[in-house]
């Protein structure tokens, strides 16, 4: 038998066991392989288990008690050092307060705790300013050791165990010499086949060249206390770490500002947001972070305001704005704290809150209604890390870009707005739609429902309507735009006539309407691409425009995609045994030929990363009492055998991972008993191609139905079986 930390079976050969009992009888036969067991490449001690790899957070969490340190956050947010959320742990260090994650592939001690302090925090705390903690000298560094802890439930010493006296499992470190415990521990990739990144640095080399955001580390390690080196029970946990510089819009855009407000004295101003570096750094460099706000009319007219190498930098928040006036002067990219024409500093509470300053309109013979506006933070500088760790990013992770729209209202000659409710064109009218595997390919219609919220003079009869583009879509199609008298407006795709930077987030479209409309609607269908929705493109706030020639007219309330989270039952088995002879012994019932090819169940698992999968999960099934009807009372010891699963119907494709075996005792009708169909854990998978999908199908064609010796009444017998998904330990 083997088992991780929590009692579960773990991969064959890579965990410890107590013993092993093999029946001889029931070694895998070839050439029958329903039947028989596997040969299992088993460590065995004959005491104990040498013991299991815990990951908690070490700085946080004290090794002998629950005593939790108030210097340093959880950074794995845990439910208590042993607690149900064991298993499925992620780590996310604050990238200034903690560190930066970063892993070699090279094995290391267990350290006890004042070791621990001195060769690891002391090591890679990071280092702040004296006088002002928000600012960052020298970064920290994460490594997998604060996450790696072994404990056993036996005290070694020279290779004997004994039970502690209060039976609590007791933590085990690396030590030497006589009665000492030599453990070795490793956190690198699950698995050959995974694709999950585990480390970011050669080993015996300082300079870090990427991010382990969505990586996992997968602890490994032994432990000799005497008698040889044992394997520890393994562990496996998440990484979140996003390293990017950060901008975060207040989610406004599009910014309305008026002919009025722009000609009025110092125009107008709007807050746009705030910027952070978490790895921003006091130390003065020729290349530090630089932030640059761009606004654009169209591919030629442009306005840009640049602070370069900020100085005296923090890890704190700080606010943007933009200001917006004709009496402003069109920015100087030489001077950009010139006022007016750059970036200024207007808030005396925080001299790093910016302000971009632009002059809208151009001049006198702008035309442009709608601006396209841009905000760049790129850190530019390498990051000095401790221990002589660099940390030396691509300018994807050194950069962050957000976007938005102003738009110049007239007060002429329209005073007409419309209140435009859009939604998902399904049953309900949902807001959201739940992405599956199912709708790569598919198209996804959506309408919009316009009707007039201010009474006043509209005087145009066309319209144009900006629709949000959706990475990983397309919008094959012109959209259907129809009045509330029933005629059909002409539409053109004016997308090409846009600025490259609108063209890049919207589909622009001219709707020609036979006289002005008042209520109206429009429908158009994103196509997914074949290979989905792209992940930047979850949670988007998807907003239509609707505008005449000089004003904002309306604009609609958001829908977005978001991805299915969990293990989703697409199928379930239907066992259908045919039609059979009343038996007057006990009975064995086979499948029907046409019964073969719906027994089988479909799993989705949607977490949106094709084989890099992060669920757990386990297909389970109760089935109730055979019946004739509904008030029958039924028979409650039918038995359905489901053998092994198959990967097609026809039952030459076996599945022999040994967790996908479902449980050897079958489904029984006693409407309570609950029994193993299968089981999936990706970080013990075999094959990442065939196993490691969204969506996974298996067969039973050698289900075989056992009615034990009794009296039974001819008819018609069903069966309801409930089928029961729970992923990483809910349902």
């Amino acid at each position: 038998m083997q088992a991780d930390q929590t009692g579960q079976s773990g991969q064959s050969g890579m965990t410890p066991a107590d013993y092993a009992v093999i029946n001889k009888d029931d070694i895998t036969d070839s050439a029958n392989p329903d039947k028989g067991g596997t040969v299992y490449p088993t460590y065995t001690n004959f005491t104990s288990w040498t013991g299991a790899i815990v990951p908690y957070d070490r700085e946080h969490w004290s090794d002998d008690d629950s005593t939790e340190s108030t210097s340093f956050t959880d950074t794995m947010h845990s439910q208590g050092k042993f607690g149900s959320d064991l298993r499925y742990r992620t780590a996310s260090p604050d990238p200034a307060n903690d560190g930066v994650l970063v892993n070699d592939g090279s094995a290391f001690k267990i350290d006890k705790p004042a070791d621990f302090k001195t060769n690891y925090i002391d090591q890679y705390t990071p280092i702040f300013d004296k006088t002002n903690t928000a600012k960052l000298t020298t970064a920290g560094v994460v490594k997998p050791q604060r996450y790696a802890n072994v404990y056993s439930l036996y005290n070694y010493v020279n290779g004997v165990g004994t039970l502690p006296s209060n039976n609590e499992p007791v933590p085990v470190y690396t030590s030497t010499g006589t009665g000492g415990n030599n453990l070795s521990v490793t956190a690198g990739q699950e698995v050959a086949t995974k694709p999950a990144v585990a480390t970011n640095v050669a080993k015996g080399a300082t300079s870090v060249t990427s991010s382990l955001d969505k990586g996992r580390w997968r602890y490994t390690g032994t432990m000799d206390s005497g008698g040889g080196a044992l394997a520890l029970a393994d562990a496996t946990i998440s990484l979140s770490q996003p390293l990017k510089p950060q901008l975060t819009l207040n989610g406004q855009s599009p910014y309305i500002v008026s002919d009025a407000q722009l000609n009025a004295g110092g125009g107008v101003t709007k807050q746009l947001g705030t910027w952070r570096d978490p790895l921003g750094l006091v130390v003065q460099t020729a290349q530090s972070d630089n932030l640059r706000g761009t606004v654009s009319a169209s591919n030629t007219q442009k306005q840009n305001t640049n602070w370069d190498s900020i100085q005296n930098m923090d890890t704190k928040v700080h606010g943007m704005s933009f200001n917006a006036a004709s009496a402003n002067v069109l920015p100087d990219p030489t001077q950009p704290s010139t006022k007016a024409g750059g970036i200024t500093h207007d808030d005396q509470s925080d001299p790093q809150a910016v302000t971009f300053n632009y002059k809208l309109p151009w001049n006198q013979t702008d035309t442009s209604r709608v601006y396209y506006g841009q905000v760049d933070l790129t850190r530019a500088a390498t990051v000095p890390l401790r221990n002589s760790y660099t940390l030396n990013l691509g300018a994807a992770d050194n950069t962050a870009t957000a976007n938005y729209l102003i738009i110049r209202n007239s007060e002429t000659p329209s005073t007409n707005t419309y209140q435009i409710k859009k939604y998902f064109n399904a049953t309900g009218n949902p807001t959201t739609h739940l992405l599956t595997t199912a709708d790569n390919g598919q198209k996804i219609p959506v309408k919009a429902d316009a009707t007039v919220s201010t009474a006043g003079k509209n005087t145009s009869q066309t319209l144009s309507i900006w629709v949000p583009k959706v990475a990983g879509t397309t919008i094959d199609d012109l959209p259907v735009v129809t009045s509330a008298d029933g005629s059909t407006a002409t539409v053109t795709n004016t997308t090409s006539q846009q600025s490259t930077q609108i063209q890049a987030q919207y589909y622009v479209y001219s709707a020609q309407f036979s006289k002005v409309p008042a209520n109206f609607s429009y429908t158009y269908a994103y196509h997914v691409g074949t290979s989905g929705v792209s992940a930047t493109a979850y949670n988007q706030q998807l907003v239509d425009l609707v505008m005449s020639s000089s004003q904002l007219l309306g604009q609609t309330n958001a829908i977005d995609f978001k991805i299915s989270q969990g293990v989703n039952l697409l199928h379930a088995p239907n066992f259908d045994f045919g039609k059979n002879t009343t038996p007057t012994t006990a009975a064995n019932y086979k499948l029907t030929d046409a019964g073969k090819a719906d027994a089988y169940f479909e799993a989705q698992e949607n977490d949106g990363l094709p084989y890099t999968n992060t669920y757990t999960w386990m297909l389970s099934a109760t089935m109730n009492p055979f019946k004739r009807s509904m008030t029958d009372t039924g028979y409650n010891n039918f038995n359905v055998i489901l053998g092994n699963p198959y990967l097609d119907a026809a039952g030459t494709q076996i599945d022999s991972v040994d967790e996908h075996r479902p449980d050897v005792n079958g489904l029984i009708s006693d409407g309570y008993s609950s029994s193993r169909l299968f089981y999936v854990d990706p970080m013990k998978e075999p094959d990442t191609q065939s196993y490691d999908v969204n969506s996974i199908k298996r067969y039973y064609p050698n289900a075989n139905l056992t009615v034990p010796p009794q009296i039974i009444t001819p008819g018609k017998y069903t069966s309801t079986v409930t089928y029961t998904i729970s992923d990483n330990g809910s349902i």
